[in-house]
C-alpha cells in the first residue's frame, strides 16, 4: 500500500500506514523530512531571490520543519503503541472465540448428554412400572390362590376335626357300653345265689340297652348317659364351666360341650372337651354340670373356626342317630344374631360346635 499524504501547515506529509513494519515506517518518516527540507529550500530561495526574504523568516521556517518533524515523530510513536495495542486487544479476541466455542461446544455435549440420560432414565421408569404393574398382579394372582388353598386346607381340617370329635365321641360311648355290660354280668355272677328270680328282668334290660327301645329302663339309662344330680358315668354328656373375663372386665361363666371319659379313685373326672378333642384329668364334680338340650330361642356361640366364634340364636335340636340321651351328638337349627332381622337364615351344626354362656342359677352341677 502507498504512502498516505497529509498536508500541514501547507506542506505535504507522507505517512505510512499503521500495520507497515517499522523500519519501514522511519525510513519514510525521514524521506519525507528530507524532501521537505528540500522543498523548504527552494521555496526559500525563490524567495529570497523575490522578497528578500531575512535571516530570522528562514530560522523560524526552520523551527517550523523541525516542530513538525517531532510531531511526525510522536504520531508515528503513538502510532505504533496503538497497533500494538490493537495486535494485543485481536489476539485477547481470538482467544476469547476460541474459548467460547470450546465453551459451546461442552455445553452442547453437556446438553446432549443431559438429554441421552433424560431419555434412558425415562425409558426405564416405564419398564419399572410395568414390571411393577406385572409383578403386584403376580402377587395378587398368587396370594389369592394362597388364600383360596389355605381356606380349603382349613375347612378340610376343620372337617376332620369334627369327624375325628365325633368317632372319638362315639368310641367312649361304646366303649362305657361295653364296661356297663361287663358290670352287670359281673353283678349278676355275684347275685346269681341271691337274686335268681331278677334274672330275667335283668336281662330283658340288658336287651332294651342293646337294641335301645325306650322301655321302662329308659330313664335309668338316661340317667347314666346324660348324668344325675348324684353320679356321672363314662360317656355322660356334660357342659364344663369355664370362667372368661372379657376384655371389658365382666367375668362370664361358658359352657364348653364335653363327655365324661373315666372316674378316678378320688372321686374326680377325667373328661373329654369336644371343642378341642383334649382330655382333661382329675376335674371336680364344681366345673361341671349335665348336658341338656338348647331350647329354642337360646342364645348361644357358634364355633365356625378355632378360637372363633359366632353369636347365635337356637331354633331347634334335631336329634342323630346316636342312642337316646347322647344329645351332644345331634345337631342344631340356628339363625346369626348379625343377621337381618326380617330375613333369618336357618343354619345348622353339629352339638358339639354349639357353646353358650351360663345364666343365673345355671351352672348347678
Amino acid at each position: 500500500m502507498a504512502p498516505i499524504a497529509i498536508t500541514r501547515g501547507g506542506c505535504g506529509v507522507f505517512v505510512s500506514p499503521p500495520h507497515r513494519p517499522l523500519a519501514v515506517r522511519t525510513i519514510l518518516s525521514i524521506s519525507s523530512v528530507i524532501l521537505l527540507l528540500i522543498v523548504i529550500g527552494d521555496v526559500c530561495f525563490s524567495a529570497n531571490k523575490i522578497n528578500k526574504y531575512t535571516t530570522d523568516d528562514i530560522n523560524e521556517l526552520t523551527q517550523t520543519v523541525l516542530r513538525l518533524s517531532q510531531a511526525l515523530h510522536d504520531a508515528q510513536i503513538d502510532n505504533e503503541r496503538t497497533h500494538h495495542e490493537l495486535e494485543l486487544v485481536e489476539k485477547g479476541l481470538s482467544d476469547n472465540k476460541i474459548e467460547l466455542n470450546w465453551e459451546t461446544h461442552h455445553v452442547r455435549s453437556i446438553e446432549e448428554s443431559h438429554r441421552l440420560m433424560k431419555e434412558s432414565m425415562l425409558d426405564q421408569i416405564h419398564k419399572d412400572q410395568i414390571n411393577i404393574i406385572d409383578t403386584t398382579k403376580a402377587a395378587s394372582d398368587i396370594s389369592a390362590r394362597q388364600k383360596q388353598e389355605h381356606e380349603v386346607q382349613l375347612t378340610r381340617e376343620h372337617d376332620e376335626n369334627i369327624q375325628l370329635r365325633v368317632a372319638l365321641a362315639k368310641s367312649i360311648e361304646e366303649l362305657d357300653r361295653v364296661r356297663r355290660i361287663q358290670k352287670q354280668q359281673q353283678q349278676q355272677q355275684l347275685n346269681a345265689p341271691i337274686e335268681l328270680e331278677n334274672e330275667a328282668d335283668r336281662s330283658r334290660s340288658e336287651r332294651n340297652e342293646m337294641s335301645g327301645n325306650k322301655t321302662s329302663n329308659t330313664k335309668s339309662y338316661e340317667r347314666l348317659l346324660r348324668g344325675g344330680s348324684s353320679n356321672y358315668q363314662p360317656g355322660d354328656g356334660i357342659e364344663i364351666i369355664e370362667r372368661i373375663r372379657r376384655d371389658d372386665g365382666v367375668t362370664k361363666i361358658a359352657l364348653r360341650p364335653g363327655i365324661v371319659a373315666d372316674i378316678n379313685s378320688d372321686g374326680t373326672y377325667n373328661l373329654v372337651k369336644l371343642e378341642q378333642s383334649n382330655l382333661i384329668k382329675s376335674i371336680n364334680r364344681e366345673s361341671f354340670r349335665s348336658y341338656s338340650v338348647y331350647t329354642s330361642g337360646t342364645s348361644a356361640f357358634y364355633e365356625h373356626q378355632p378360637k372363633t366364634y359366632i353369636p347365635i340364636t337356637i331354633v331347634r335340636f334335631i336329634e342323630s342317630s346316636a342312642k337316646p340321651g347322647l344329645e351332644v351328638h345331634g345337631n342344631y337349627l340356628f339363625t346369626y344374631d348379625a343377621e337381618d332381622k326380617e330375613i333369618k337364615v336357618l343354619h345348622e351344626a353339629r352339638a358339639m360346635l354349639i357353646h353358650r354362656y351360663a345364666e343365673d342359677g345355671d351352672i348347678d352341677p
